[in-house]
């Protein structure tokens, strides 16, 4: 192999501007690893001569031989590769400090495979090393053994290694820590010393993760919080403070982990101070130290403790509520303040998790902290001045960053929830009592719209006050949705307090047709009608009158047109179908002309979307208490409606968006109507199989599964849904014939509709010999799909096909027939045809063909297993006889047979010992 060619083919890789040559460089270097000469090439690469990328790839070429060949090394060839490797990182000393990292990572490797067998005592020989060139070398031979300590444990952590290895090289990581801290303690003791101290404080934090025994490193926290006062060591020492707090086996040390939060306690000056000196930076570490300490021990620290370390957490809390309040406009003006959002959720959550007596000594020590960050609260939730505009990225963060803290303030009502409601009370009142500035009204509403659903019905002291106030508000269109959206929210309470929503419901109409407040006044007045239908009844007609007009006058969206008959429906629902019926005859009788009009025109597609979008809203909310002899408003409504909803299935069948709300209305109107439909539903299947056999879409598919859901009800219903049944199985078994693997949309919702039928229909099945032979055929094929939904669909419906067999003898002969292609299909997908994500749903299969059919699975087994090199060349004769031995004693114990075949695939895959077979 020709070094130059090697560098000739970097430089392509590198420096060439065509993508095509690029590829054929980096195919051509890859193939390299493979050559029988490639640890002389990387060697030969890995001159220090050569330029740095030609060592690069040197040193990454001899990376792939330790890490894959290193069986082709004998014991005399591996002592000097590991010398070759010390003397490379001497002379990388000198050089780029990208070869020095990369000399040592190449020697880190070689010690994982090397422990213990042909490297004992790596730690103290690696010493020895290093100290010997320290009187010719000086401070570089420092820097060249921190280097080496510091990828080692990195290595080791990111290696794929058997259990067993990972053992052996952890007791030797584990005997030279002792050493090996002590001296990381003696280098970063002096900070003054940054050349050293630095590598030393990396080091240090690379060690952690070996052993988190915290007794042994009080002394380098120590040393770490007096290095954090070096500015040339500052950011060094918050990133080994945060993986020294961060590893949770330190909970095992809880003296220890209170003690620093003390220490954590006394950055606090330093935090203020970088605060009023607008430093992000520094209050950006200060916090992180402190969030590591206290998000990862919170168990320790809300443990019953003396009022002393109480103290101390209290402390920590102090500066994470300054944090929080950093002045500035999130995300314009600071972004540190979002760092503690996500700890305030956790650590009130766990606070109103904890039992009644500890919850109160827990609510004692902390629960001072919720009034000041509730006002910090609202106060980091206010919209920046009208003045500034934020721009789109920083909006979405915006919003997000409000979500979080509504999501906090929603976690504290479970430690105090009167005093937040109490404080968010306040809050509102003084802010409306200065109207000039609308954002602290927003806010307040924001943040007490957090907390509505959780109020309970006999709150009378705020809710109401808070309620009736809302009215108040000054006419800023975010101030006004925010109070519509905020009533919202309140539904549930407003259920059980119907004179203060009837003095809100003028509100919330009075916002429906202006533009910038519909869409919230839509949202409240759905939430309202869902949860207050009974309040609202006798109000159904002026409400009615009222959306149709707003409606007639094409003031409001399609989405919101939408949800106001979603309202609609679910007050008229509260109400019996004689009753509501010219109601929604007023309401949806429009959309039903306006619908079959756009049939007929060419270029309609939008608004045919549109008026779909309100029939699909009105096939889910319309659904009053409907006497047999009494017809189903929304039964009406499809039957009015059908006409033109036949047309849009065959104009329309290939338009995706138009399918969508076409089957999603008539799921939603035979899953509501029930059978009061049948009238149109002869027509409504045989036109969607029409539609499918033109253009396959999986929601046809669909609504036959509904429909099959409804035959169940009644039984003289069956015998049309089968017929029909039969019709689009057929049609579905003449598509698998040519498109199969190309549509796996498809192939997944007709094992759904497969599954629906077994069980709902399984007569129908067992008197189908062509359909059963049809659907193994299509079920061991699925077995062989790259998508794993797909797999899992038909595993959980075969399974429910053999256990249905019990009760059908030619089922029984079907199943006898193909149990060998079946058994090979299942061993084939369990051993590494499939991921090992899809075992649950092929074990459902295994152990219904092992309950039914036990004694043929195993002769099938023993006949298959006996197959040299099957299911897969790593296979054993021994595992494969554990096998079959293991799947006819688990006949009837399903948990333990799912543990024999995740034991076999680990196996057939050789996963065994690795740490990705572990997974």
């Amino acid at each position: 192999m020709d070094v130059s060619a090697v560098e000739r083919a970097l430089a392509c890789f590198y420096d060439d501007p065509d993508p095509a040559n690029k590829r054929t460089a980096q195919d051509w270097l890859a193939t390299l690893r493979g050559q029988p000469g490639a640890w002389d090439l990387g060697w030969q690469l890995l001159d220090p001569s050569r330029a740095v990328p030609v060592q690069f790839f040197g040193a990454n070429l001899i990376l792939g031989k330790i890490t894959t060949g290193w069986a082709e090394l004998g014991p005399e060839d591996q002592v000097t590769l590991k010398d070759r490797l010390l003397n490379r990182i001497v002379v990388a000393l000198n050089g780029e400090r990208v070869m020095l990292t990369r000399c040592c990572i190449l020697l880190a490797a070689l010690c994982l495979q090397a422990v213990p067998a042909t490297w004992a005592n790596v730690i103290p020989s690696v010493l020895s090393y290093f100290q010997s060139l320290a009187p010719t070398l000086g401070p570089l031979a420092i820097r060249g053994l921190l280097e080496f300590l510091t990828v080692l444990p990195e290595e080791y952590r990111t290696a794929t290694l058997s259990a067993e290895r990972k053992k052996a090289i952890f007791s030797e990581l584990f005997e030279g820590k002792d050493q090996v801290l002590t001296l990381l303690l003696t280098l970063i003791t002096n900070p003054h010393d940054t050349e050293q101290a630095q590598p030393a404080l990396r080091c240090l934090a690379s060690w952690v993760e070996i052993d988190a025994n915290l007794l042994t490193l009080t002394e380098h926290v120590s040393a770490a919080f007096r290095c954090l006062h070096n500015p040339q060591l500052f950011d060094n020492s918050v990133d080994t403070l945060v993986s020294i707090f961060s590893n949770p086996d330190g909970s095992k040390y809880p003296g220890v982990v209170r003690a620093f939060a003390a220490q954590v306690a006394s950055l606090a000056p330093f935090l203020t101070a970088a605060i009023e000196a607008a430093d992000d930076s520094t209050v950006r570490s200060v916090a992180r130290i402190a969030l590591a300490l206290v998000e990862t021990h919170m168990h320790v620290f809300l443990k019953p403790a003396s009022p002393m370390d109480h103290a101390a957490v209290q402390a920590v809390l102090k500066m994470l509520l300054d944090v929080t309040r950093h002045p500035g406009q999130y995300p314009l003006d600071e972004t540190v303040s979002a760092l503690p959002i996500a700890f305030w959720q956790t650590f009130f959550d766990e606070i109103s998790s904890a039992d009644i007596e500890h919850f109160e000594e827990l609510k004692r020590a902390y629960g001072a902290a919720m009034l000041p960050l509730l006002d910090a609260f609202h106060c980091k939730v206010q919209y920046p001045p009208s003045s500034v505009v934020l721009d789109a990225e920083s909006s979405e963060l915006f919003h997000a960053y409000r979500s979080d803290i509504g999501d906090d303030i929603l976690y504290m009502c479970g430690v105090g929830k009167e005093q937040v409601l109490s404080r968010l009370h306040t809050q509102l009142m003084s802010s409306l009592a200065t109207p000039d500035r609308w954002q602290p009204i927003e806010a307040s509403l924001f943040c007490i719209r957090s907390l509505g659903a959780s109020i309970e019905y006999d709150e009378n002291t705020f809710a109401p006050q808070i309620l009736t106030a809302v009215t108040q508000a000054p006419q800023h269109p975010t101030v006004l949705r925010s109070a519509l959206l905020m009533i919202g929210a309140f539904a549930d309470y407003l259920s059980r307090h119907g004179d203060i929503l009837l003095h809100l419901l003028p509100f919330i109409f009075q916002s429906l047709p202006v533009p910038g407040l519909a869409a919230a006044a839509a949202v409240a007045l759905r939430d309202v009608c869902s949860e207050c239908a009974e309040v609202l009844l006798p109000h159904r007609t002026s409400m009615t009158d009222s959306c149709l007009q707003f409606i007639a006058a094409g003031t409001l969206m399609p989405r919101e047109r939408a949800r106001v008959v979603e309202a609609l429906g679910s007050v008229l629902s509260a109400a019996t179908a004689a009753d509501v019926q010219n109601d929604v005859e007023r309401i949806l009788g429009p959309s039903v002309q306006t619908l079959a009009r756009l049939t007929e025109l060419p270029d309609a597609r939008t608004e045919i979307l549109n008026e779909l979008a309100v029939l699909a809203a009105a096939c889910k909310y319309f659904d009053p208490a409907t006497p047999e002899d009494v017809g189903h408003p929304v039964a009406t409504v499809v039957a009015a409606a059908w006409p033109a909803l036949r047309r849009l299935l065959v104009t329309h069948s290939a338009d995706d968006a138009v399918v969508v709300l076409l089957c999603e209305c008539m799921a939603r109107a035979l899953r509501t109507a029930g059978d009061h439909i049948v009238p149109v539903l002869p027509s409504m299947l045989a036109d969607l199989c029409d539609a499918f056999l033109h253009s396959p879409k999986p929601q046809f598919i669909e609504v036959y599964m509904q429909a099959v859901v409804i035959s169940t009800a009644r039984a003289d219903l069956e015998p049309l849904v089968v017929s029909l049944l039969g019709t689009m199985l057929t049609a579905i078994f003449t598509l698998f014939q040519t498109q199969f693997t190309e549509r796996p949309d498809v192939v997944q919702s007709f094992f759904k509709l497969m599954h629906k039928t077994f069980r709902a229909l399984p007569h129908y099945v067992g008197s189908q010999p062509a359909l059963q032979a049809s659907f193994m055929s299509v079920a061991l094929a699925a077995f062989q799909l790259r998508e794993g939904p797909s797999v899992d669909c038909a595993a959980r419906a075969l399974a429910l096909f053999i256990e249905k067999s019990a009760e059908n003898a030619p089922m029984q002969g079907l199943l006898t027939s193909q149990g060998p292609a079946l058994t090979r299909a299942l061993l084939v997908a369990i051993s590494g045809g499939q991921p090992r994500s899809l075992l649950p749903p092929l074990v459902d299969v295994l152990f219904a063909l092992n309950k039914e059919f036990g004694e043929h699975l195993r002769d099938w087994l023993t006949e298959l297993l006996a197959q040299p090199g099957f299911p897969t060349v790593k296979a054993t004769e021994a595992a494969k006889h554990h096998f079959i031995t293991r799947v006819a004693r688990e006949r009837a114990h399903k948990k333990q047979l799912s543990a024999v075949v995740k034991e076999f695939s680990i196996h057939c895959r050789g996963l065994e010992g690795t740490a990705f077979g572990a997974l």
